[in-house]
């Protein structure tokens, strides 16, 4: 919603905040399913580990610290991920569809959905998706085309600051 409809009626701070959930949600929607799915292989894991001994004590107990630690990582990337959907989103509020602005966004899958979320929202989904598909990504293109050029770019610290650790952007022209 934008800020300036707002300004003649007012919109409360929790449903601000429930929206904000919700855009969350839905521009990380892959992530958030992900995501619980390692909670409940962990939970299984877990549960597991109460019954085992020996080698099977020690699968186990990898296997929860490995998918909880793909529960914290999801939600790293979550994060960021929202971050690059309200940068999407006001740019195209601003400058409407434009590919150069767009193709920023498509260096992993989670990136292109949350630009097709903004899209969405703005109701350039159709363009967004296009686009991508123009660019040759399909539903089956899941990791960084980076990694797939190039393996070694997954060791460096760029690579984990942009993927995990995006900095806050502060939206211009939205509460959600």
């Amino acid at each position: 919603m934008l800020i300036e409809v707002c300004v003649d009626k007012p919109v409360s701070r929790p449903y601000i905040l429930l929206k904000r959930a919700e855009s969350y949600v839905k521009s990380t929607a892959s992530l958030q399913a992900f995501c619980i799915t390692s909670i409940l292989l962990s939970y299984y894991n877990y549960i597991a580990l109460q019954d085992a001994d020996g080698a099977f004590y020690l699968f186990h107990l990898f296997f929860l610290v490995y998918f909880f630690s793909l529960v914290i990582t999801t939600q790293l990337d979550a994060y960021s991920r929202y971050q690059n959907y309200k940068m999407a989103k006001d740019l195209l509020h601003q400058y409407g569809f434009k590919k150069p602005l767009i193709r920023v966004f498509s260096k992993s899958k989670c990136q292109r959905e949350a630009a097709a979320a903004a899209g969405n929202c703005l109701g350039f989904k159709k363009e967004v998706n296009d686009y991508f598909y123009s660019m040759g990504f399909r539903w089956y293109h899941i990791l960084p085309h980076i990694i797939l050029k190039k393996p070694q770019i997954f060791f460096t610290k760029d690579y984990w600051l942009s993927t995990f650790f995006v900095a806050n952007y502060k939206s211009k022209y939205f509460y959600w």
